[in-house]
């Protein structure tokens, strides 16, 4: 089951690590501010997408599907990243792996359920 990866910082571990993945998800932001080198050029971004901080726009939401399906590799967020991870609990496939950064903790896993995306839709129903 795929991989998938939201955040630089969480990416750079990946990469570091020689871990595998299926979708990494960047804004070239690390705790909102920019950094150097980045985690991957440019020219290895597959899809970009605007998304504002704090929301999930329809383009996101759009753009990774897209990736899910056609299998891209690195989709660039212009804005914010963060909440990617609530939409690709809908969209990805069972059994899947999102990881994501929480700041001063670590990387965080968890695996996609049936149970998980009934909680999902709950929350985003409210």
């Amino acid at each position: 089951m795929p991989a998938i990866v939201v955040g630089d910082s969480s990416l750079m571990k990946f990469r570091d690590k020689g871990w595998g993945y299926d979708l990494a998800v960047i804004d070239y932001l690390i705790n909102r501010e920019g950094y150097f080198p980045p985690v991957i050029s440019p020219k290895e971004v597959n899809l970009q997408v605007k998304n504002p901080a704090g929301e999930i726009s329809s383009q996101l939401t759009a753009a990774l599907k897209i990736s899910l399906e056609q299998k891209f590799l690195h989709v660039e967020v212009i804005g914010e990243e963060d909440l990617a991870a609530v939409a690709l609990v809908l969209l990805a496939p069972l059994e899947s792996r999102i990881y994501y950064g929480q700041p001063e903790k670590g990387l965080v896993k968890i695996v996609i359920t049936e149970d998980l995306k009934e909680k999902i839709k709950q929350i985003l129903q409210t």
